[in-house]
């Protein structure tokens, strides 16, 4: 019985430690993401991605906005440039 606990207690602590490190890694991950929206989107979609000048891309899924910011659509131009894990990036930071 003490044995089982123990190993309860053991892997619950490392289940723990195992989602802060997540937790951290999310948190850079969309801080990254909003620094290469502000740069890259803000002027156009807005401060939040809902559309000022251009359509609310808050709902959009990755696959569609990957390929929109690749190739462009209508009015806006094409961002060839980035990289998957930057648009990735920006996607999550708009997305959450």
């Amino acid at each position: 019985m003490k044995k089982s606990f123990s190993i309860f207690l053991a892997l619950y602590f490392a289940a723990i430690i195992g989602l802060v490190q997540i937790t951290t890694e999310n948190k850079a991950f969309a801080a990254s993401g909003k620094k290469l929206f502000k740069k890259n989107c803000q002027s156009c979609h807005g401060k939040k991605g809902k559309g000022a000048n251009a359509p609310n891309i808050q709902d959009e899924r990755f696959k569609e906005f990957k390929r929109t910011v690749k190739k462009g659509k209508g009015s806006m131009p094409s961002f060839s440039s980035l990289k998957k894990r930057s648009i990735k990036k920006i996607w999550k930071y708009v997305t959450r």
